[in-house]
């Protein structure tokens, strides 16, 4: 059996390890399972609430190493979660510059979704959470005024998402003001909402704190990511892995692309470039 060549595999979920019915494949959970027991290390690297992984821990085993909305949250070795956070201020400064443009404003910490508004129940995350059991559920706290956070100070906010499912365009719009400021690090998973984290905050940058502190070369990790979210950590990697059903910015800058997300693309990289490779 020769060495293994990638030592951490940092996975996304949405449109990668999970199938469209936000299901994992029972070829994906068995060829994850079996790379962790050769030593290999399995990240989830997702832009979800830190809280919505934890189902997908009890699925894949506790030795998953997780990175949060986007890098923001990092899970370290000894079950420390670290924090970068947006400052009161920074949500504020991007309350002002969008409020000229029809979109919502969502604020996510750990395990809560925080709107000025009433959170329709077609906004994706409070779908995922009403489909989950009660032990899995994030926090919504809606109706609450952002000017409170100071004054409460009670919350840790990692990412903001702007959102308008029915307009594009406007989403668009705010994305190049956002941009053009050059106070934040903007993402989108999807075309629909853009992604808002601190700025030098994202996948790519998580990886890199993981691999370090795991004693795992750059060289030695690959990443499997779908959406735009992902480019940053795609980059980064020794071998990147795009899915079919990926967007077509990702596959331009993969290494490989593997079969889509409902005919487990996940596994089938890590057979293909991990196990086959070294005669497993």
């Amino acid at each position: 059996m020769k060495e293994l060549k990638y030592k951490l595999v940092c996975i996304d979920l949405d449109g990668t390890l999970l199938t469209d019915e936000k299901t994992i494949t029972k070829e994906n959970i068995e060829t994850i399972k079996k790379a962790s027991s050769l030593g290999i290390n399995i990240c989830i690297a997702t832009g979800r609430i830190y809280k919505f992984v934890d189902h997908i821990k009890e699925v894949l085993g506790n030795k998953i190493k997780v990175i949060a909305s986007n890098g923001a949250i990092i899970l370290k070795e000894n079950g420390v979660l670290n924090f970068k956070t947006l400052s009161y201020e920074e949500i504020l400064r991007l309350k002002e510059l969008t409020k000229d443009y029809n979109v919502d404003i969502y604020l996510n910490t750990e395990n809560e979704i925080i709107s000025e508004k009433s959170i329709p129940d077609t906004y994706s995350y409070k779908a995922i959470n009403n489909d989950l059991e009660d032990k899995y559920k994030v926090n919504i706290i809606e109706n609450y005024p952002f000017e409170n956070l100071k004054k409460d100070n009670q919350y840790k906010i990692v990412k903001a998402i702007c959102i308008n499912k029915d307009d594009l365009n406007e989403v668009k719009r705010v994305r190049k003001i956002l941009e053009e400021t050059n106070e934040f690090e903007i993402s989108s998973a999807e075309y629909h909402y853009c992604e808002i984290n601190s700025k030098g905050i994202s996948k790519g940058k998580a990886v890199e704190e993981l691999a370090k502190g795991l004693g795992v070369d750059i060289k030695e990790v690959m990443c499997i990511g779908d959406g735009g979210n992902d480019i940053e950590m795609l980059k980064r990697a020794g071998i990147a892995v795009a899915m079919k059903n990926g967007m077509e910015n990702v596959k331009a800058i993969a290494n490989y692309i593997t079969e889509d997300n409902n005919n487990s693309g996940v596994a089938k990289a890590i057979k293909t470039l991990i196990l086959e490779d070294s005669n497993i």
